[in-house]
């Protein structure tokens, strides 16, 4: 469940954005009827990004 990766990452070259959403298919409604998990999952995987482009050196 810890694992579920249910979102998506989409980049926008012309606009060089992201865009993150949940992913609907991947959602675990019987362990997680809320989707309580699926929006800390989402809200990690944001920091993490956010983590990775400032490394990077993207982002000043």
């Amino acid at each position: 469940m810890h694992n579920a990766q249910s979102w998506h990452f989409r980049y926008f070259q012309g606009s060089r954005t992201f865009h993150l959403s949940a992913d609907p298919e991947r959602a675990i409604p019987h362990s997680d009827p809320d989707n309580r998990a699926l929006h800390l999952g989402r809200g990690a995987a944001l920091l993490n990004l956010r983590v990775a482009v400032v490394h990077g050196g993207c982002v000043r």
